[in-house]
């Protein structure tokens, strides 16, 4: 066969398989969009990941009964303006799925409930799925100073922040990740790898790469601390977490989380010493071990694990609580 044809077939087979990218490409996204079943996190150079703006999500790992949504900077919350309205406590509220409020609805959560019990209190909930401590901490610095809060509160799930902090990478994505050197925390920015660029890009390379998921994180994830005791690490990062506030004027509560398993049962020997460790750095602390076995036999937990909308407002009033007891509150 002369060259010329040889040219005019790969040219042809090149366009087609162009045309059936593009006819999937385009498929699988109108798809999406008819089912509420977009893509919902895209790829952060400082997070790691985040929340698209202006989603409708149904389905695990989203909300119970209603859609949820994000608002138009990217946060399962209410529209907030940078400045607090006049006469208003801003309060803002970082962690993990506990905090954005996987299996409970907006309105459910404690973030909302919170602002029901104490007056003239606005929360803005930075809550992210699979959120770490480290990108907790780039969520306060990035975006939570500009909300000019009060109070921070940050959640810490010892169900896995603890070992999240061990990662370069988490669920597929690349993390923020630190490590102490000589005692000081050095923070290093995600790497963002070909993988994870073309799945931000194409719902095509998503499906064609989802097979492929457990081999990509497992041969991209360990970080420096991976086979190492986290506990200094996560102590230092709660640490940068209260110096970044102080230095905005704002306090910091942290409040401890415990997995459904956990609480019936005394802490375990890692958590005793990250209180200890948090304490030890007069870090505020709201332990909320005892009010959960205190109430076990309440529907205080859904089928997956996470706070039911019962988990929530006993959260919010324990916060409450807390707040009042230090006199940080009226």
């Amino acid at each position: 066969m002369a060259k010329g044809s040889w040219l005019r077939r790969a040219l042809l087979l090149a366009a087609a398989g162009l045309a059936a990218l593009g006819a999937g490409e385009i498929g699988l996204r109108l798809v999406a969009r008819l089912t509420d079943r977009e893509r919902g996190l895209v790829y952060d150079q400082d997070l790691g990941w985040r929340m698209r703006p202006g989603l409708r999500k149904v389905g695990a790992f989203w909300s119970a009964r209603v859609p949820a949504t994000t608002n138009a900077r990217g946060w399962r919350d209410a529209e907030h303006a940078l400045a607090a309205p006049a006469g208003t406590r801003r309060v803002v509220a970082l962690g993990d799925s506990f905090t954005f409020g996987v299996g409970a609805d907006y309105g459910e959560r404690f973030t909302e409930v919170l602002e029901q019990i104490l007056p003239r209190t606005e929360v803005v909930n930075l809550g992210v799925n699979a959120f770490g401590p480290v990108q907790e901490l780039r969520a306060l610095e990035v975006e939570g100073l500009r909300y000019g809060p009060e109070l921070v509160l940050l959640t810490l799930f010892l169900g896995n922040d603890l070992d999240d902090v061990r990662y370069e990478r988490l669920t597929g994505w690349p993390v923020p990740w630190c490590e102490l050197v000589d005692g000081e925390l050095r923070l290093h920015p995600p790497r963002l790898t070909w993988d994870v660029a073309l799945r931000n890009a194409s719902y095509v390379a998503e499906v064609v790469l989802t097979p492929f998921d457990r081999w990509l994180d497992r041969s991209r994830r360990a970080g420096p601390w991976v086979h190492a005791d986290t506990v200094a690490l996560v102590a230092a990062v709660v640490g940068r977490i209260e110096a970044v506030a102080r230095a905005a004027q704002a306090r910091l509560l942290v409040v401890l989380a415990y997995p459904r398993e956990r609480c019936a049962t005394p802490p375990g020997d890692a958590e005793v010493r990250l209180r200890a460790a948090l304490e030890a750095r007069g870090v505020v602390l709201l332990d909320l071990h005892e009010p959960f076995a205190r109430r076990a036999a309440e529907p205080l937990f859904v089928d997956d694990g996470h706070w039911s909308a019962a988990g929530h407002r006993l959260v919010a009033e324990a916060v409450a609580a807390r707040l009042r007891a230090l006199g940080w509150w009226p």
